[in-house]
């Protein structure tokens, strides 16, 4: 994950290799300086108190620290082997870039040491993109300058990504234990998981050449094995859980199927034997009262399961959920024991609430609210 925590504050070799990219086709944007990174914890970004959050933090350090290594070294690369690349970006300051990375290297050295806390941004999804977009970049540029004619380099530059694959292969591990615990959101999960399967297209780039250099690359291979075990124990509930529309459309096809197979019953009661006494159990109305009661409560069961899902949590909303269950539930006792217009009346207003609730379902998931 990047030691730099905001979209706003893209990280140095993320930059580099957008700029190396863009020289190449002839575009040059200058970039302003940006201020020294903040991983650390304070005020407005509270400590991670969860051990296995933190274990998963402090193994993302060390993968990160290991790229703002390679940061750089491959700012150092870039400038000795193409000293007109550096004239043509001094705009950015360069300099003060390898600063900054420097900077946050020495902050995660004093996480790990014990002296400073991460802060919960250190998780966010924006940072773990920013992560691993530069882990990539850092280690195409290296490749790249390798290429350009000093094939030592390119070796060099195998040898160091060795240990960023080797950090980077425990992640898998350590991501499904926290989101099987639930200490991450789905999405979040989802996008370190995105950003490990990326590293397969980098391996894919350097494989003839780091054939060629006679390494071993052993660690990358433990990688790609974890996550395909990631892959395969996540095609279940977890995958599941990342599919919101698969879930609401099972739910709303359910709702439909029972509904319209709770006509049988009333059809067979209304046209057998049933009579249409008020309060008797052979009515007709009272079997179509207790169908759509069931209904009812299996769509309210369902808006339940939505709603601790999602962001759109609330108290009130939650009391009147259960408040229309047991208005519901009470319904074909009011009709059997009481017998008045009371017992449909009941019905209907459960009826109204769950038809409130089934409509939330597609609002909270069309707005993104599902997590």
């Amino acid at each position: 994950m990047s030691a730099i925590t905001s979209v706003q504050n893209p990280s140095p070799n993320f930059i580099a290799g957008r700029q190396y990219r863009n020289r190449a086709r002839g575009v040059n944007y200058a970039q302003p300086r940006r201020p020294v990174p903040r991983i650390a914890s304070s005020s407005e970004s509270p400590r991670i108190e969860d051990e296995t959050l933190a274990l998963l933090a402090r193994q993302i350090a060390k993968t990160d620290a290991i790229v703002l290594d390679l940061t750089v070294e491959a700012f150092r690369v870039m400038a000795e082997q193409d000293a007109d690349l550096w004239s043509s970006l001094e705009e950015v300051d360069y300099q003060q870039e390898i600063v900054t990375a420097q900077v946050a290297r020495r902050q995660i050295l004093e996480i790990q040491g014990g002296r400073l806390a991460f802060g919960r941004q250190y998780l966010s999804d924006e940072a773990v993109i920013l992560f691993w977009d530069r882990a990539i970049s850092v280690l195409m540029v290296l490749c790249r300058t390798g290429v350009q004619g000093n094939e030592g380099n390119l070796a060099v530059a195998l040898r160091n990504a060795a240990p960023l694959f080797a950090s980077a292969s425990r992640l898998p591990d350590l991501i499904m234990k926290a989101d099987a615990a639930k200490l991450l959101k789905p999405e979040h999960a989802a996008t370190i998981r995105e950003r490990l399967l990326k590293l397969e297209d980098l391996w894919d780039s350097v494989q003839i050449p780091l054939t060629e250099q006679g390494l071993e690359f052993t660690p990358w291979h433990d990688l790609r094995d974890r996550m395909d075990e990631a892959r395969r124990q996540g095609s279940g509930g977890v995958v599941a859980r990342h599919n919101p529309s698969l879930i609401v459309s099972s739910t709303l096809w359910l709702l439909f199927i029972t509904t319209t197979l709770g006509a049988v019953p009333m059809s067979y009661f209304a046209y057998g034997y049933a009579d249409h006494s008020l309060g008797s159990v052979k009515s007709s109305d009272f079997w179509f009262l207790v169908q759509s009661c069931l209904t009812q409560l299996f769509g309210l069961w369902a808006a339940w399961t939505s709603m601790t899902n999602t962001q759109a949590r609330s108290i009130w909303r939650g009391a009147l959920l259960v408040l229309t269950a047991l208005i519901t539930a009470v319904a074909p006792v009011v009709f059997v024991f009481a017998p008045s217009p009371w017992g449909d009346f009941l019905a209907w207003v459960g009826s109204a609430f769950q038809a409130y609730f089934s409509m939330q379902i597609a609002i909270d998931t069309a707005s993104g609210r599902w997590v």
